[in-house]
């Protein structure tokens, strides 16, 4: 009996392990087959208005149970009257999931990770992920950023990645006719900021909507 109960446990732990593999294994496929669908300038691009606090709130859900485990603290500081901005939201999705990804997975136990939402001087929406992690060589900022590369650290050994999640990002942002950049110590820190430009934010004057200038229903390029 005993025997058939570690059998069961056995088999049980199995199962969840053939499962999360093959989650993993499909999100590599998708991450390649979205990379080359960018390249190849075949991306279906469908413009929306977008929360962006409410993209935040969802990608932190995703992680939390990756970031518990580590003891990593998440925090969103963003004002409650944030303007929505126009843009895809899937591809924003994937942009605030794989940088808070990518935040968890290189910060060490205890951590802390803080997603500030701010409006620029000129209008432009910025957003920065930080984390008090393992940081990047500043000579290797560049690198990281190429589809594939990963940096070779003892630490990543524990942790599973492809190397295709900032190139992604990049190509996302830069869709949108935005901005990535990368700023970080090694040993300190990592800050991953986005700018979304501000003819890309809706503006609300006097119970009216104005809509971005570029803007055009939900479109395919």
């Amino acid at each position: 009996e005993k025997l058939d109960k570690f059998s069961r446990n056995k088999t049980g732990e199995y199962a969840v392990d053939i499962c999360d593999s093959g989650k993993h294994l499909l999100s590599i496929i998708n991450d390649i087959l979205d990379l080359s669908k960018v390249e190849a300038g075949k991306m279906r691009f469908y413009e929306n208005d977008v929360d962006l606090i409410e993209i935040c709130d969802t990608s932190i859900r995703l992680l939390s149970n990756h970031a518990k485990s580590k003891d990593i603290a998440i925090s969103l500081n963003a004002r409650e009257d944030l303007p929505l901005v126009m843009a895809d939201e899937r591809m924003m999705q994937q942009i605030m999931t794989n940088l808070l990804s990518n935040a968890v997975k290189f910060s060490l136990a205890l951590g802390q990770i803080t997603i500030d939402i701010n409006e620029s001087p000129m209008g432009d929406i910025i957003i920065n992920v930080t984390d008090n992690g393992i940081g990047i060589a500043r000579d290797k900022i560049d690198d990281v950023l190429e589809p594939f590369h990963q940096i070779e650290t003892s630490y990543d050994k524990t942790e599973v990645g492809t190397g295709l999640g900032l190139s992604l990002v990049k190509a996302f942002v830069e869709m949108h006719d935005g901005e990535l950049k990368i700023e970080s110590e090694l040993g300190r820190f990592t800050t991953v900021s986005i700018k979304i430009p501000y003819n890309r934010v809706i503006i609300e004057k006097d119970n009216c909507v104005e809509l971005p200038v570029n803007f055009k229903d939900a479109k395919a390029v």
